[in-house]
């Protein structure tokens, strides 16, 4: 045994020597004479890098440029004691650079024979593959000869180009700055494929969180040898970079290089020694001698220790190596990931699972918190199930819950994990919050309801609207002419009940449009209590109103601001299904020489509206005035949304105060004139008496016949025209008839005819001085808000009484 011993320390010392392995041997090769004369007269040496290639050159987010090949370069030059400057550029303008002598040094060029005419290349550094990558979706490009007659996204310079030439694959080069660029062109779908540096692609892919967009596929094309590169004719600066390499090898120094970037070793090039053969020779033999005695000695023992420890360490390395892997995909994953044992219980979530429910891994291991939704609990199982039964992957719809009770829409892809044998051993699973894009396909479609339900209320306003002119005209004249006192006073009912119909059209067509407010300078003091109690009419709430007598008078459209008051009551009135009081309130405010951040006027009227329901929440206040927001189950989100932008258009705004479970509180501000006034109330002038003709265009027969009537009451005689054309013509036969009319009323909308906007424009050509008043009963359009911009001389509100001809007819002609 003792000679045994001394034997293998014989054959152990025989071994290390070649080597190395002894403390204290150097392992740095020295420059010769001619290197170091060139480096004192040379310095300093520039080494050009690319702006993005990373892990192995790029600049970090600090702006530094950092990466594999520049930490070498900066050794080498410590190593050796130059001094070196560094700058980045792009790819193919550093080639271009050494070339013409603006650099020295290009540190990362991988080898080719083409290239070898203009360079000078060092040893190999890092083996690099080159891949293709394509859209996540794409399944027509596997390998190479499918890349025929495709656009390639290649990096300027890179060697894939002469990859491909070199294969006579006939495809559109698409050139990019640098991979980063050549990803923007693949997934915009400006490129049908990339082929690129696998370490590079893949950084950039996950780096920009578009791994679900992009896959590689095939095998790799190419490894490339990537090396430091000098101008051709620089080969003293070669062999120089070559040594420094060699030594970093021996110093360790690419290994730490390697584990800091890459965490695992890429191959690097090792240098041939022959002049160790001789001795690897004789010490191969003496160590099978020695296994051969070793084997003598205890062959059973050793042999199924040795088997057994290679084994497990093959197998634990294999698992590390593994766990590595999928821990490096789950934390780049940009969406949050689980890992579940066969057991289903948790086992590694990655960071953006916490960031997005709220949950660490531990709390994820307790049953009992409400995570999963009850309604879901059954479809998890049931997917599960399929899952391992099929041992194929699914996706599906479904939701879960944050930490702070929020319930996300997401989609849960799974695939069953596998241990060496091939055996399930547990889960990935990768949820997908879909939640925003729900909320916008809802919001989509609520949109659509709601403008469909604009434009049928639209139309059924304006049809309406004609058919109430008839009845609102008529009993207007009935009033005027009967003299017996019950008859008024029925008709006087029937009249006020046809005013309250014309005020639901107006807000009818309010909804559907929107538009310019008609506005007029009025009292708000009946107006409020008048709108507030009809929006209260059927509810169990009482009213408390403190209103001033001596309330300043405001420029509004009162249908619109009716319309302002009556959604901000409806929603008082569901914030307190317990019945309770609603508070209305208005003030004069004088904002003269005080600054409103959103108020540029100095006289307003502050009308506020308090309830004592359940309030707003906190972080619901800034998104109430929203489009589509609201928080009730069957609610559109447009009622606050629509009050928001009336009063704006009114020169206005509203602000809102809310506490949970005290109530909420609406304060609109409406420009004021400063003075004060009674209610408007037309003085009827039953004596005015007109002449000559008036022509009447309206395509409904009924309307021209009791406008006729009024304006026959009124003095003046009468002819109607179904439309545009066929008034035009009545307008012209008359003007050659020498018998003109004296002004015309013209209907805004024809069915299927020219409406008052077509018809006034030809009119004018013929006359620019007549009086013409354009009628509609859509009295949101920018046509009757302002008739002169058209052409018009003023605008009628249908439906009409014959005070508003008097007033129109007594200002015009």
């Amino acid at each position: 045994m003792n000679i045994l011993a001394r034997f293998s320390v014989i054959v152990i010392v025989w071994l290390c020597i070649p080597f190395g392995w002894f403390p204290g041997q150097a392992s740095c090769e020295e420059l010769s004479k001619e290197e170091l004369l060139f480096l004192k007269s040379e310095q300093p040496i520039i080494f050009v890098s690319q702006t993005r290639y990373p892990p192995f050159e790029f600049i970090d987010n600090q702006g530094e440029r950092t990466g594999m090949c520049l930490e070498l370069g900066r050794w080498i030059a410590t190593e050796f004691g130059f001094q070196a400057k560094f700058y980045d550029t792009h790819f193919h303008q550093a080639q271009e650079d050494v070339i013409t002598g603006e650099a020295d040094v290009l540190t990362s060029l991988f080898y080719s024979k083409k290239r070898d005419v203009h360079f000078e290349f060092t040893q190999m550094i890092f083996e690099v593959p080159a891949s293709i990558f394509v859209s996540a979706r794409r399944v027509d490009i596997k390998n190479v000869q499918d890349l025929e007659g495709m656009r390639i996204a290649i990096q300027k310079g890179d060697y894939a180009k002469e990859f491909l030439e070199g294969r006579d694959i006939n495809f559109k080069h698409i050139p990019a700055n640098d991979f980063s660029e050549a990803i923007d062109l693949l997934v915009g779908f400006k490129a049908d494929a990339i082929i690129g540096d696998e370490q590079i692609v893949m950084y950039e892919i996950f780096k920009s969180k578009r791994a679900d967009l992009v896959k590689m596929v095939g095998e790799p094309l190419y490894i490339g040898r990537n090396c430091m590169a000098v101008a051709n004719e620089n080969k003293i600066l070669a062999g120089i970079l070559s040594k420094g390499i060699r030594a970093a090898q021996s110093h360790g120094v690419m290994d730490k290089i390697n584990k800091k970037w890459l965490g695992t070793h890429y191959s690097s090039a090792q240098p041939a020694r022959p002049q160790y053969i001789f001795h690897v020779s004789v010490g191969s033999a003496v160590v099978i001698a020695m296994i051969v005695l070793i084997w003598l000695w205890n062959v059973r023992l050793r042999n199924a220790v040795r088997i057994k420890t290679e084994e497990l360490t093959r197998r634990e390395e294999a698992l590390m190596q593994s766990e590595r892997k999928l821990k490096a995909i789950l934390e780049a994953s940009p969406d949050p990931m689980v890992l579940y044992d066969v057991q289903g219980h948790p086992q590694y979530i990655n960071p953006v699972f916490t960031k997005v429910f709220g949950w660490t891994l531990e709390e994820l291991k307790d049953r009992r918190i409400p995570y999963v939704p009850p309604e879901e609990e059954s479809l998890a199982r049931e997917k599960i199930g399929q899952i391992y039964s099929s041992g194929q992957p699914l996706s599906f719809e479904t939701r879960r819950i944050t930490k702070d009770r929020q319930i996300l829409d997401i989609i849960l892809s799974a695939a069953v994990t596998k241990d060496e044998d091939e055996k399930p051993n547990g889960m990935v699973v990768n949820l997908t919050d879909i939640t925003k894009q729900k909320a916008l396909e809802a919001q989509f479609e609520q949109a659509q309801k709601i403008e469909s339900l604009g434009t049928l209320a639209g139309g059924i306003a304006h049809d309406f609207n004609n058919l109430l002119s008839g009845i609102y005209g008529y009993l207007d004249l009935a009033l005027k002419l009967t003299t017996q006192a019950d008859v008024a006073r029925y008709l006087t009912k029937a009249f006020q009940s046809s005013d309250r119909a014309k005020g639901l059209t107006q807000q009818l067509l309010t909804f559907s449009k929107g538009g310019a407010p008609v506005k007029k300078v009025d009292t708000l003091i009946p107006f409020i209590e008048e709108t507030t109690q009809f929006a209260l009419s059927g509810s169990s709430i009482s009213c408390e109103f403190s209103i001033p007598n001596e309330l300043w008078m405001c420029d509004y459209d009162s249908n619109q601001i009716a319309q302002v008051i009556d959604n901000i009551v409806i929603n008082a009135c569901h914030s307190m299904p317990d019945q309770g009081v609603l508070k209305v309130a208005a003030i004069n405010l004088d904002l003269s020489g005080q600054q409103h951040p959103m108020l540029d006027g100095s006289r307003y009227v502050r009308i506020s509206i308090s309830d004592s329901g359940v309030g707003i929440p906190r972080q619901h206040l800034n998104r109430i005035f929203d489009p589509f927001f609201t928080t009730k189950q069957q609610g559109s989100g447009l009622g606050l949304a629509t009050s928001y932008s009336i009063v704006k258009r009114h020169g206005g705004i509203i602000e809102v105060e809310s506490e949970p479970e005290k109530g909420s509180v609406f304060h609109i501000y409406l420009p004021a004139t400063g003075q004060t006034g009674e209610a408007s109330v037309e003085k009827e002038d039953m004596n005015y008496q007109g002449y000559g003709r008036i022509l009447i265009m309206d395509d409904e027969e009924d309307i021209r016949d009791m406008l006729s009537d009024m304006l026959e009451l009124m003095g003046f005689s009468c002819t109607g025209a179904r439309d545009g054309e066929h008034a035009l013509d009545l307008f012209t036969r008359a003007v050659q008839d020498s018998d003109p009319f004296r002004a015309a009323i013209l209907d805004l909308t024809v069915p299927g005819g020219m409406g008052g906007k077509e018809t006034i424009a030809r009119l004018r050509e013929l006359d620019g001085q007549i009086p013409v008043f354009v009628a509609s009963g859509y009295s949101d359009d920018s046509v009757i808000a302002d008739p002169d911009r058209f052409g018009f001389t003023a605008s009628l509100e249908k439906p009409f009484m014959v005070t508003d001809l008097i007033r129109v007819f007594k200002t015009y002609l």
